[in-house]
């Protein structure tokens, strides 16, 4: 026998109706290109709540109250889902998704196994990524920055002809802006500055309703360090987190930033390994003691696609292929 729907309270409609005008709001601005049958479960759920159900008489499940519903609806992915209809949790989120052709066999494994959020900010390579990656189900596509406040910023691309000089000079985008020419001298010929939108981590986990991730990866040229400090931690644990840590405090140089990022990392109980000269990865412990394993190739170094890691619980191992 089916088990009854929970009621919805007249208390928590308000509640219901500001999620529906933020959801409509998103489906209207193309903040992100969503699977198209998210989208299509968005668009319904933006058009009106569809109709409550009841308990039936002499039920001896207690109906919950609105207070208990309400706060159930910001807090349980759970809930949310069922009421709202939109899956929050996210396999993978990727910052700095270049267009996909160093990823690709990762992230459509991750696909397999959820729902993948993609985010890059140069135009032309999210153009590359969308004709890649916009007919997989479960993939959102999002052609924004992903910096330490809101609003417009000044990045600084590397245009298509920089890869004349090095096969990953595209790959060098960033909001520093020498940080390509710290690179390579020859690269300020290539370079140009674009107005993008930006949005700090805390802004898009709530625009986007993220209530859980599994691995968040990014490859942010130098700004990795400075941006995870800012990740909203109180609110999602990502069970795995891979960042570049190479140019954290300048090009080819560590220092502070990184040292406070890795301290966030370990009071937020993360286990943290070196992946290889570029690169780090971050472990909850929670996922190495239920020996969760996670089937995903994860990519080892976006320049060098050679190297890639085999991730399983917590028994990582390294190979070449």
């Amino acid at each position: 026998m089916k088990s009854p729907q929970p009621i919805c309270p007249i208390s928590i409609r308000k509640r219901i109706a500001f999620f529906r005008r933020g959801m409509s709001a998103r489906v209207k601005s193309g903040h992100c290109e969503h699977d198209p049958r998210q989208r299509k479960t968005s668009e319904r759920f933006a058009r009106g709540f569809p109709g409550q159900k009841t308990l039936k008489e002499g039920s001896a499940v207690t109906a919950p109250t609105g207070r208990q519903l309400s706060y159930a609806l910001l807090v349980s992915p759970i809930v949310r889902h069922h009421i709202i209809g939109v899956d929050m949790h996210f396999s993978l989120v990727m910052v700095g998704a270049h267009d996909g052709s160093k990823t690709d066999i990762f992230i459509r494994r991750s696909a397999a196994i959820g729902k993948v959020l993609l985010i890059e900010p140069v135009p032309y390579l999210f153009n590359r990524l969308k004709s890649r990656y916009s007919d997989l189900p479960g993939v959102s596509l999002c052609n924004i920055v992903i910096a330490t406040k809101d609003g417009d910023v000044e990045f600084t691309a590397l245009r298509e002809t920089a890869n004349s000089i090095s096969a990953w000079g595209d790959q060098l985008g960033s909001l520093i802006p020498d940080h390509a020419v710290a690179a390579n001298q020859r690269f300020s010929e290539h370079v140009e500055v674009i107005k993008a939108k930006a949005s700090s981590f805390e802004t898009f986990v709530n625009t986007e309703n993220i209530s859980s991730i599994d691995i968040l990866f990014t490859d942010t040229e130098g700004m990795d360090a400075e941006l995870l400090v800012t990740f909203p931690f109180s609110r999602i644990i990502p069970d795995l987190i891979i960042f570049e840590c190479k140019h954290s405090d300048g090009y080819l140089r560590v220092g502070r930033k990184l040292a406070n990022l890795l301290n966030l990392l370990e009071d937020h109980d993360y286990w943290i390994t070196i992946l290889d000269a570029e690169n780090m990865m971050a472990t909850h412990r929670s996922v190495i003691s239920r020996g969760v394993p996670a089937s995903h190739d994860v990519p080892f170094s976006s320049s060098d696609p050679r190297g890639r890691i085999s991730a399983l619980g917590h028994q990582r191992t390294f190979r070449q292929v």
